[in-house]
């Protein structure tokens, strides 16, 4: 009994070490999910904290509104976002890598989305015109991005003054980073803060790209 559980406090401690490793890894080097890894971006287990409507929810999109989507992946919430513009909004998914869009590419054909561009991107030089978004949201993307404050720099160029940006990271992700790391990343890029939801585990921040510094919910 004892050599077993000696057994699973090393395991235990193994994995935890080695996911460590990983996010340490990962800070120093930020790299995009790699396309052979986004079974885990749809799989039924994060859909329990990830569903869809749920984590939209808060960004308060309503229709006719121009939305950035930056790193979609695959496209787990790209659908709800398009239903929640309507067919007189304009939903641009971009990624930097087009192998994650071309299943996406297929959603939006198949589903028959015709308020959604899907377009291959750089975050750190977005190919859009200044104030040409209404909000942005990244989702379990940010941290992997090379230069944070850069992106964060873009972002805000392209957002309409007084625009929204959220952005969400969930624990499970070896690249998390907690959610005063992401404020201070905003504060230092000329956002305020605007809203917050969630915890530890999974975790909401919205900002706003202007100089008012009032915040509503938590």
């Amino acid at each position: 009994m004892r050599s077993l559980l000696r057994w699973g406090v090393g395991g235990a401690l193994a994995l935890v070490l080695a996911q460590l490793v990983v996010r340490i890894y990962i800070r120093l080097h930020p790299i995009p999910t790699p396309l052979r890894a986004s079974f885990l971006l749809t799989s039924g287990w994060r859909r329990r904290y990830r569903d869809p409507a749920r984590t939209l929810a808060p960004l308060g999109m309503r229709p006719g509104m121009r939305v950035l989507e930056l790193g979609p992946g695959v496209g787990v919430f790209s659908g709800e976002a398009s239903r929640l513009i309507g067919p007189d909004g304009l939903l641009l998914c971009l990624d930097l890598q087009i192998g994650m869009l071309r299943p996406l590419q297929r959603l939006v054909r198949q589903a028959g989305l015709a308020n959604v561009c899907v377009q291959a991107g750089d975050a750190l030089a977005l190919p859009l015109a200044d104030g040409a978004i209404d909000l942005a949201y990244l989702i379990a993307v940010l941290p992997m991005i090379p230069n944070q404050q850069r992106a964060l720099t873009e972002l805000r160029r392209v957002l309409k003054p007084g625009g929204l940006l959220a952005i969400s990271e969930e624990l499970p992700a070896p690249e998390y980073v907690p959610l005063s790391v992401t404020m201070r990343w905003c504060r230092r890029a000329g956002f305020a803060p605007y809203a917050r939801y969630g915890n530890m585990w999974c975790y909401m921040l919205i900002v706003r790209a202007d100089s008012r510094d009032t915040e509503r919910g938590r």
